[in-house]
This record gives structure tokens, sequence and C-alpha cells, in this order.
């Protein structure tokens, strides 16, 4: 666990990503490079984040510091403090978190929602799972850039439908240049709007192919705990679960709440791509539009006028005792459950 045993808002230099496959000396000397403050080449106790007892194990040479090699030692036999599993399944670019094992020893952690909280030694915490992002539009960059060629190709090609290497040398052509010699896939010197179309294709698609990890800084407030599906607003149905979502953050939950913690936490992120945004207001300032239901029957989706994914009595369209009857759990709001079973089979 390499974190700053001082209770202060977190840094992201002080992690180091480490891929499988790495040398252990080099992650050794990445960790020596961030915490060796006088530039000494070793760690002393004072600048070592590690406990004691374990500083001491390491310490094979018993002179007080640690160099690179005894802190590979450490990096090679180390057991982690904490394991999680992100699933990324092709339609959401942020990964979510599917499970998660840590040593009660050395962490704390407990799921929250969609989120994992972490408590590190010292007093630090982080997040890991699915905050309120929003990844990169590849679709709509990837049809920007064929409308802006298409434009650039047929003002260029004209009516013989085709661009060859005189035309990319006009002054009104120059943007297409990039693209022809790797365009032009059968190498008969003339791009077509087919091959254009199939390079930017293939062009597109090699950001999808990357797996990044983001980290950001968050501030934690009660707005954010109660918005379960990070819409920026709150539905009756998170209103409801206020209490039981208030609690979850809760070292000790009694029968009272304290409010949130004013340090800040790091967002820890999987996800597709290399583009990725963190939305700071998390869109409580400017909500988007609701997104229509995709869940449940045509009609239930169309009473969902709000798009929050249940139809509460001032939605449904049928009487008191038609909600009732649907409304199976009682709590005042139709579920898409709910409105499968009470539909009939065709």
């Amino acid at each position: 666990t390499a974190v700053n045993r001082q209770q202060t808002p977190p840094i992201l230099n002080q992690y180091l990503l480490f891929r499988p496959g790495d040398p252990v000396t080099g992650l050794a000397q990445r960790f020596l490079d961030v915490y060796d403050l006088d530039k000494d080449y070793h760690l002393s106790r004072e600048e070592c984040p590690l406990d004691e007892p374990l500083f001491n194990r390491l310490d094979r040479d018993g002179n007080g510091q640690l160099d690179v090699p005894e802190l590979a030692e450490f990096f090679s036999h180390a057991v982690p403090d904490l394991e999680s599993w992100f699933n990324l399944d092709g339609q959401n670019a942020v990964g979510a978190l599917s499970r998660f094992s840590f040593r009660p020893d050395s962490v704390t952690a407990k799921s929250i929602g969609r989120t994992v909280r972490v408590q590190l030694k010292g007093g630090e915490s982080l997040d890991l799972g699915d905050p309120a992002m929003a990844v990169f539009n590849r679709g709509a960059a990837r049809l920007n850039v064929r409308q802006s060629l298409t434009q650039s190709f047929k003002i260029v090609a004209g009516e013989k439908g085709y661009i060859d290497e005189k035309d990319v040398q006009a002054p009104n052509g120059r943007a297409l240049q990039p693209y022809f010699v790797v365009g032009d896939r059968n190498g008969d010197g003339r791009l077509t709007m087919d091959e254009l179309n199939a390079f930017i294709e293939l062009h597109m698609k090699l950001p999808e192919a990357t797996l990044s990890l983001s980290a950001f800084r968050q501030s934690v407030n009660w707005f954010a705990a109660l918005d379960a599906n990070r819409d920026g607003r709150l539905s009756r149905r998170e209103l409801r679960e206020a209490w039981k979502s208030l609690a979850a953050l809760q070292e000790s939950p009694g029968e009272t709440i304290s409010p949130p913690d004013k340090v800040d936490r790091l967002q820890l992120v999987i996800h597709q791509g290399t583009n990725i945004y963190f939305n700071a207001a998390q869109g409580y300032l400017n909500p988007q539009a609701p997104r229509p239901s995709s869940a449940g029957p045509l009609w239930f989706r169309k009473m969902d006028r709000n798009g929050d994914g249940f139809v509460s009595r001032r939605e449904f369209l049928g009487t008191k005792e038609e909600f009732d009857r649907i409304d199976r759990d009682g709590d005042g709001l139709i579920d898409p459950d709910e409105a499968e079973r009470a539909t009939p089979r065709k």
C-alpha cells in the first residue's frame, strides 16, 4: 500500500500504475522517485509510507534505509491489499465493478451502489467504480470526421468520383493528402469514396482498442450520495431510500447521520478508450434531458414521462385501483418488473 500516512487531500502522483510484466526493479525505482524527498536514492523511515514492521522486515542490511533492491523484494512478494474486477460490456465504455476482495488488516472496503469505498491505512480513502462520467463519444466523432472529409472529397473529386495524386497537391485537396496513400488499398493511384470511408472506419476503431485507468479528485456531498443513477435529479425512489443511501456512507450507522467528509477522495475509473472527463458538477447545475425508459413494456415506457425508470401515481393514466393492483410492493411506484408482470402475454 503506497499512501501517505497524513490525512491530506489525495495527490495523484503518489499512485503508481503497474502493468503485469513490468520489471519490479522499475516499479521500485518509480516508488523511490515519488517518496525520496531528499533525493539521496534511499527511503528513510520518515519518507517511507510503509508500516514500521514492514519497513524493518525489508531493511535487510539494517541501515534504516530502503534502496531499490530492497523495495523490489517487497513488490515481488507483497500480497495486494485490495483486488477488484471490472466488466466492460461493449455498450458502456466505463467499466462496471463486478466484485472485490481486500485484506481487513490493511484496508476496509464496502460497496455503495455501483462504487466501492476503500479506506486506506492513515485515513485517506478512494472510490472504485462508476461516478458521474462522460466518455468521449466515438460515434459522434466518427460521424463528424466522415462528414468533413466527405464534403472535401466531393469538392475535389467532382464528377469523376475519385481523387488522384494531382488532386491532393491542389490547395483545396491538401486536407485529403494524409489519407491518399494509406486509404488507396488497391494501390491503383486513385482514392475512391468507398476506400476513404473504409479507412476512416478502421482509423476510428483504434481508440476503442485501448483500456485506460483514470483518476479524479472529487468532493462528497449528500446530493451525489442520493443520486444513485447519476442523472442530476432526485427521483421519488431515491428520496425514499435516502436514509439507506446516506447510512451506507457512515462508518458506524446509528440513529443519526453525520455530514459527508470534507476531505476529497480519489475516484479511480477503468474505461475503454483514452478520452474521459469527470463531470465535476455531475450534471446538477444543468442536468441532461431525461432519457426514455428502455426497460418494461411499451405502455410503461410511454407513461414514464420523467424518464426515471418508474411510473408514479401522477404519471399513471389508469385508475387508482389499477395502479394499486400493479404496484405489488405498495411503494407508490411501478417498476419495470411490476409492469411486465401486469402486461398480458401475446
